[in-house]
């Protein structure tokens, strides 16, 4: 049998899924809920086929701009997902699944931090794969972080280039 290459990180932007609900006649509430459920089977899935670390890019800083109600509901989407994974915990361990939140801690409701915070502590001892989800993040921390993974992966350009942006970068979270 010949043997599949498998990557060992994939980034997805969970984008267009209020489109997908348009166009279907649902609230974009609806096609967010689908969303959420994709989400969980590309987590499993991934876990399954050896990717060591998946990123989805779940809620960027522009989000905010979206009416207050789609915001709101966005937020309780997290939250549910969050309960849901309380729930789903002894399992997702057992699979090696560890837990990441990245982006700025800013404006995120404080109970999500603390939901966020106790998934990664409870998680933090599995060793299969990293599910990283990326709330509020901007072009700067997206730039920053990509340029952190080159110069931990020991390339000395990468190096000196990150430590010149992170310098003179003043304003996490805005957007220049």
């Amino acid at each position: 049998m010949e043997e599949r290459k498998v990557p060992t990180h994939i980034g997805i932007i969970m984008d267009g899924n209020g489109r997908w609900a348009k166009q279907r006649g649902l609230p974009r509430s609806e096609g967010h809920k689908a969303g959420a459920k994709v989400f969980k089977q590309i987590c499993d899935y991934a876990g399954e086929i050896g990717v060591q670390s998946i990123t989805f890019y779940a809620f960027s800083t522009e989000n905010w701009k979206r009416p207050p109600e789609e915001v709101s509901s966005l937020m309780d989407l997290f939250r549910e997902y969050m309960h849901e994974a309380e729930d789903r915990k002894a399992e997702n361990l057992q699979k090696g699944m560890r837990m990441h939140f990245i982006g700025h801690r800013e404006g995120i409701p404080e109970d999500l931090l603390n939901l966020f915070d106790t998934s990664e502590e409870e998680s933090r001892d599995a060793e299969k794969y990293d599910v990283n989800i990326a709330i509020n993040y901007d072009r700067l921390w997206r730039n920053l972080t990509n340029l952190k993974r080159r110069r931990n992966d020991g390339c000395a350009y990468y190096n000196r280039l990150y430590v010149d942006v992170y310098n003179s970068s003043t304003t996490p979270g805005k957007e220049e």
